[in-house]
């Protein structure tokens, strides 16, 4: 069964994207090889007495300051580029969605909604910018998934258990599928609207055809894939910054592209193997 294991970078200020990224895998052997790979890369990169119940957090590790010398910065830059380097390795491809900072595409449209409270207001023009990258996310790995293993595959979605999300993070799920899909009258106004915009702009509609299910939630540590999704998140995010390390990083995941275009709102891409195909879309604000 094709699965998705998906994380995000989290939204400093100080950083201009916001990245969604799932890795791709295929079959269960493969998915025991990737975490076997993470255990022995943990035993051999980090110090012992860290290794107990140590589950890869790229934010915490590179802001930590509890590490001093037993740790170093140089050593857990390398320690992250080796775990960005092992879905490659292994067969996984990586899809990912980015949004950028000050790009608030929709937000007029959500005011615009009378019935909502401002506390309900508040809530979702936080959360727009997540959904918009995740919407992009799924989009391009339900496309790969399509591309790479047939027509008929369908891939079974996997987030990080955040229980005040799960909700939102679902609704950016059917939010989707509504559009490709339309089935009431204000669907069809929604999907033909979304249409107009994006061949305004040259880009392709988001569908998530090859996406089976709803999100199945779990803990970092409880399925160890989303700790690869978390690493290469933080390191796109990096890159799409412009930020210290982030062209090391992307090199590790096998990304070969140019970088992005920094006048677009959202983009998004694929690494496959060896191979990466980045698709900029560009929608403005």
């Amino acid at each position: 069964m094709n699965q998705i294991h998906i994380d995000e970078s989290g939204t400093p200020l100080d950083q201009m994207a916001l990245v969604v990224c799932g890795i791709v895998t295929v079959h269960d052997d493969q998915r025991l090889d990737l975490e076997n790979s993470l255990r022995a890369t943990i035993r051999s990169n980090i110090p012992k007495r860290l290794q107990e119940g140590f589950i890869v957090h790229a934010g915490e590790i590179m802001q930590s300051k509890n590490f001093g010398s037993e740790w170093t910065f140089v050593e857990r830059v390398e320690f992250l580029e080796k775990v960005m380097s092992l879905p490659g390795r292994y067969g996984a491809s990586i899809a990912f969605g980015v949004h950028c900072h000050g790009t608030d595409i929709g937000l007029d449209d959500l005011f615009k909604m009378k019935a909502l409270t401002k506390l309900q207001r508040w809530e979702l023009s936080q959360w727009l910018p997540h959904a918009l990258a995740l919407e992009i996310c799924l989009d391009r790995a339900s496309r790969l998934i399509r591309r790479e293993r047939g027509e008929q595959a369908v891939g079974s979605p996997i987030y990080e258990d955040l229980p005040e999300r799960r909700r939102l993070i679902n609704a950016a799920l059917q939010m989707v599928r509504d559009r490709s899909n339309p089935r009431t009258a204000k669907q069809k106004e929604d999907a033909e609207a979304h249409r107009r915009l994006m061949e305004a702009h040259g880009a392709h509609i988001n569908t998530a055809e090859a996406i089976a299910g709803n999100f199945r939630f779990a803990k970092k540590g409880e399925d160890r894939l989303l700790e690869f999704a978390d690493v290469c998140a933080y390191g796109l995010r990096r890159w799409y910054s412009k930020l210290g390390h982030g062209e090391a990083y992307y090199k590790a995941m096998g990304g070969k592209a140019e970088r992005a275009p920094f006048d677009a709102a959202s983009s998004s891409g694929d690494i496959i193997w060896s191979k990466v195909m980045v698709d900029w879309t560009r929608v403005k604000a």
